[in-house]
């Protein structure tokens, strides 16, 4: 189920765009961790860092859900706008 704030990032995807915030880093196991600008760390995987890096403030929201739903075709797009909310909540991205 796609929530309110799913829906108000669908409806202005075309004048704000998911721009990364924080960086990426790798653990002493070399494992991708995503690290907001407060430092709070978490663990992804592939698909998040996919995710994260399309989000360059160019790409709307819709943009990078078709990308990704082309890529990993096992992604449902509500997924995918799950992870973008999650990504925001956590202020691993911001919306300009």
């Amino acid at each position: 189920m796609i929530t309110r704030e799913g829906v108000n990032m669908i409806k202005t995807k075309n004048r704000q765009l998911p721009v990364k915030a924080g960086k990426l880093i790798k653990d002493n196991n070399q494992k991708a961790i995503l690290l907001n600008d407060s430092g709070k760390a978490f663990s992804t995987n592939l698909i998040i860092v996919e995710i994260w890096e399309l989000c360059n403030g160019e790409n709307s929201t819709e943009s990078i859900i078709s990308n990704i739903h082309s890529k990993f075709n096992t992604m449902k797009k509500n997924e995918i706008l799950t992870i973008i909310e999650k990504l925001l909540k956590t202020e691993l991205i911001k919306l300009f």
